[in-house]
């Protein structure tokens, strides 16, 4: 079974024991496409994916650090032989060249790993299906926008932060959903700090449309999570933005408060 994605130890467990399942005779690039989700023709998303993966450990050094009186090292067995399935292996050879350094001591190791930064610092879960929610909504705004009667700049500006949502959402295996937060409040904090960002919701419906959009996964971020902070700053921000009712039922939903039935 899977394990809980809140911390980078877990999520590097659970992408190493999919990988174990995996044919050893299979060619090691089609593996890790399979396992990352990448299309076998596209290059430069593998190696951007893949290198992701491997700054897991270095993720998972860094949440032990914050941990006041454990020795890091004692929970840093599985790293080198990690390191050296990765440093072995051939993109081109067989998988049992990466797989053969997955032995049951590794795997174990690195259980405890998970376990213990999910008791002592856990991160913050976004469930994958919301994270979907939010990128097929960014999908949408992307082709609305590409055809807005916009400023450049501001055009420009929207579908960046679009597009990195979209990004977010495809590693989320890797990543979890920090990048998804991270991106929602950055977006945020340009606009606080350049208003000539906001100024076309007044009279752009698809610019308000994107700010809709932007509020909306931050509250969604926000009851998920409970890591960002922004609903007070949202609304004075953006005084006009309305949240729909879906929006509004998506949001308890997530929090499960209330029977979503009741809702007038």
């Amino acid at each position: 079974m899977s394990a809980v994605m809140d911390n980078p130890a877990a999520r590097l467990l659970n992408i190493l024991e999919e990988g174990k399942q995996k044919n050893a005779s299979q060619n090691c690039r089609t593996v890790w496409c399979q396992l990352l989700d990448i299309d076998a023709t596209d290059k430069i998303t593998f190696l951007g994916k893949l290198g992701k993966v491997l700054a897991l450990s270095a993720e998972v050094v860094d949440e032990l650090k914050k941990i006041d009186g454990i020795n890091v090292e004692r929970y840093m067995h599985w790293c080198q032989p990690v390191e050296k399935a990765f440093s072995d292996s051939r993109f081109d050879g067989q998988w049992l060249e990466f797989s053969k350094h997955l032995n049951e001591h590794v795997i174990n190791y690195l259980t405890m790993t998970s376990d213990f930064l999910s008791l002592r610092s856990p991160q913050a879960i976004l469930p994958k299906s919301d994270v979907e929610k939010i990128a097929e909504g960014a999908k949408e705004l992307i082709l609305e926008i590409t055809e807005a009667n916009l400023p450049d700049n501001i055009k420009y500006y929207m579908l960046s932060q679009l597009k990195k949502v979209l990004v977010a959402a495809d590693d989320y295996k890797i990543t979890g959903s920090k990048e998804v937060v991270q991106i929602v409040e950055e977006t945020f904090g340009h606009a606080i700090l350049k208003n000539d960002l906001v100024k076309p919701v007044e009279t752009n419906p698809v610019a308000k449309k994107f700010w809709t959009f932007m509020a909306n996964a931050a509250v969604v971020t926000t009851i998920a999570t409970g890591v960002l902070q922004l609903a007070p700053t949202i609304e004075k921000l953006l005084p006009d933005i309305q949240f729909t009712q879906d929006a509004v039922v998506e949001v308890i939903k997530i929090a499960d408060r209330v029977d979503v039935d009741k809702i007038a």
